[in-house]
């Protein structure tokens, strides 16, 4: 969706442009001075204007020893080596695959603009100065209907905030002033239809003025015509209708008529639905183009975003200091003064060590011939004295003496500036004790980055805040440009306009140019972490070059691999087979055995059987004839019947009693016959079962 065109009273835009530039300047205007002074220390330029002349005048050279340079240089070095590519996480439900595709609509954004360049670039310009912007726009030049989202940085004298804002975020800034120097040709391709009246305005002159003085094009002319390309913007709030569903307290802008709005709300109420109209305050952009100090055009919402289309970035900003220096600064700003004291301390010390070669000589008065002798260097010296003269009329200067205490004053120099920064030698490489332990040395790498660390959270900031915008800018793309670079289709979700405040959040991952690349790292480092990986899926995911040959050649690996697992398993179930039927071989021939053992015993129980009731006949003969036995005595001895009564009775329960014993023990014999027959039956059985469970 490309921004709303209008046109404003001239005047009135005008007159706001130059009140609001008027005001802010009297708060940022000793900010630049600042500002330009840092960016020429970085650069070398560390001697003040009246101690040159000073030294020019004394006949004295001076030394610049620009360690600042480099310990910025390491800063922005690390930020380089250790770049993060931003990354889309779903929050509070959000899609996953909806999170997914605008990482990779992000990354395809920053790998083809060079964003991850712009970006670093930023960093470096704001250690450097103090602030800078980076802008995301759209180059209609390749794709004339959706555009191309390319980056463009705004230097630390190219634009004025307002001088009250107090988020890096720019959420509360109420306007911003930028300027650029276009040629003509370029200035007409961004304003379209406006192309003549560009071009009438591209007279010599006119582009300078007493706004932007601290500009290259300001402050250097070299007599090429150019333009001063000014852009206002404005944030302001507009009142917006919206319906709330007081069920669900989920609402929706409205635009619509009053009979539509009561028409849904009856639709709603058959439903058990109360929808109630309320208002509240929209943000959006207004965007001036003010060319050559003429009013062009005004854009309602750049880009089709409803936020400032730039990021803002500072090292060092602390919104509460009434000081504006303070507010806003640069890492060089700590680093002049140790800076300019070595610098003065180096260029005695040369002085010094130069004059220790020659002096100076105290003569009398025409006491030396050619008094250019006395100042001759190296071997063979001649000095010629006037006649009259003695050895005494010339006498050397002795040198100044260099205290032991200077050194240390030089040294103590360059470590205040490694205090100042909050880093150690470690960090540069520069740890001189060889028994120190790698991890020891991370360990203090860390510590000596503890104090950027509040640094790298704002640069973090930033390029999360640009990312968001770029998100916005994507979702005014037509689903065909999506599908081409996603390589599928966008979700429903993906167009939603609330994505970026409710359902995703930026974060930052490993820096890939790919999505694909993104992937191959985080499965790697699952692995790592012990999460089980199929074979080969590292070659599919990994960006080598040549891939499709690596792929091939793992696949080729891989099928030898199994051929070769497949055999070695074939081989270890023959043997398992072999052995099984040797077993089962050994126990068919055991139960045959076991069997031949069991028809043995059993025939042994019958013997033993019978054996057993020949013994129980035998002893119920034995016991009927003692029964007639007795009774023939008694016949006998009626006679004696009432004496012996008790007698004859006393037999007979003896020999009952005896019977009893008898059949009770012949009885347990036969019970322990058997339970040994039984014990001697049951691993048979055991052994049949096994043999008729079918094999696996």
């Amino acid at each position: 969706m490309a921004s709303q065109i209008i046109t404003y009273n001239s005047q009135d835009v005008m007159s706001e442009y130059d009140t609001y530039y008027a005001e802010d300047y009297r708060a940022w205007g000793q900010v630049y001075p600042a500002m330009a002074q840092d960016l020429r220390f970085y650069l070398g330029d560390q001697w003040y204007g009246h101690e040159q002349d000073a030294l020019r005048e004394e006949g004295r050279q001076r030394f610049t020893i620009n360690k600042t340079k480099a310990k910025i240089d390491w800063i922005c070095g690390y930020e380089v080596q250790n770049r993060l590519s931003p990354i889309i996480l779903p929050v509070q439900g959000g899609s996953q695959e909806t999170a997914d595709q605008f990482t990779k609509v992000a990354l395809y954004v920053f790998d083809s603009s060079h964003g991850y360049r712009q970006c670093s670039d930023s960093f470096g310009a704001g250690n450097k100065t103090g602030w800078t912007l980076l802008n995301a726009y759209l180059d209609y030049s390749s794709d004339p209907v959706n555009g191309d989202i390319c980056f463009g940085r705004d230097p630390y004298s190219g634009f004025i905030p307002s001088a009250y804002f107090t988020k890096a975020s720019l959420e509360d800034c109420d306007h911003v002033i930028k300027r650029k120097y276009l040629t003509p040709s370029v200035a007409a391709a961004l304003l379209p239809e406006q192309e003549d009246e560009v071009m009438s305005l591209a007279r010599d002159g006119w582009e300078r003025d007493n706004k932007f003085t601290w500009m290259v094009f300001q402050r250097v002319p070299t007599g090429q015509r150019m333009m001063a390309y000014n852009e206002f913007y404005r944030q302001k709030y507009e009142p917006q209708k919206v319906i709330l569903n007081k069920m669900t307290m989920n609402y929706v802008d409205w635009d619509g008529d009053r009979e539509t709005m009561e028409y849904l709300q009856s639709l709603a109420a058959d439903k058990g639905h109360d929808l109630e109209v309320i208002s509240r305050k929209k943000r959006f952009i207004e965007k001036h183009i003010i060319l050559n100090n003429n009013y062009m055009r005004t854009e309602i919402n750049p880009y089709g975003i409803d936020e400032y289309p730039f990021s803002f970035y500072s090292p060092v900003f602390e919104p509460e200091s009434e000081e504006y220096t303070f507010k806003v600064q640069s890492l060089v700003r700590q680093l002049i003064d140790p800076a300019r004291e070595r610098n003065r301390r180096r260029s005695q010390l040369i002085d010094v060590v130069e004059s220790q070669l020659n002096s100076g000589w105290i003569e009398e008065d025409g006491a030396v011939k050619n008094p250019k002798m006395l100042y001759q260097s190296g071997q063979g010296r001649r000095i010629v004295l006037n006649k009259g003269f003695k050895r005494d009329s010339i006498d050397r200067i002795q040198p100044a003496v260099i205290p032991a205490s200077y050194f240390q004053e030089i040294d103590m120099t360059d470590k205040d500036e490694m205090e100042i920064l909050g880093m150690n030698p470690t960090s540069f490489g520069n740890e001189d004790s060889k028994q120190v332990s790698a991890l020891v040395e991370l360990q203090r790498q860390k510590a000596g980055m503890m104090a950027l660390e509040n640094v790298f959270d704002y640069y973090s900031q930033f390029k999360a805040n640009l990312t968001r915008k770029v998100i916005k800018m994507v979702q005014n793309w037509s689903k065909d440009k999506l599908t081409k670079i996603l390589g599928e289709e966008p979700t429903e979700q993906f167009f939603e306009k609330d994505m970026t405040k409710y359902h995703v959040t930026v974060a930052e991952g490993i820096y890939t140019p790919t999505q694909r690349y993104m992937l191959f790292r985080q499965v790697a480092e699952l692995k790592q972490l012990g999460e089980p990986v199929p074979p080969g899926e590292l070659s599919k995911l990994s960006p080598l070059q040549g891939s499709a040959e690596h792929r091939q050649a793992v696949e080729e690996y891989s099928k030898q691999q199994e051929q070769q697992a497949q055999q070695l398993q074939q081989s270890e179930m023959a043997q398992a087979q072999s052995l099984q039927q040797s077993l089962d071989a050994k126990s068919i021939s055991d139960l045959a055995l076991s069997k031949e053992r069991q028809a043995r015993a059993i025939s042994n129980l019958g013997l033993e059987e019978e054996r057993i009731a020949k013994a129980v006949e035998d002893r119920e003969n034995a016991l009927l004839v003692r029964i007639k036995a007795l009774e023939e005595m008694l016949k006998l001895q009626t006679a004696h019947k009432a004496d012996k009564d008790n007698r004859l009775m006393d037999m007979v329960r003896f020999a009952q009693e005896y019977e009893n014993h008898i059949q009770q023990r012949e009885h347990a014999d036969k019970q322990m016959n058997m339970a040994q027959v039984e014990s001697m039956n049951q691993p048979n059985l055991n052994e049949q079962k096994q043999l008729n469970q079918p094999k696996e």
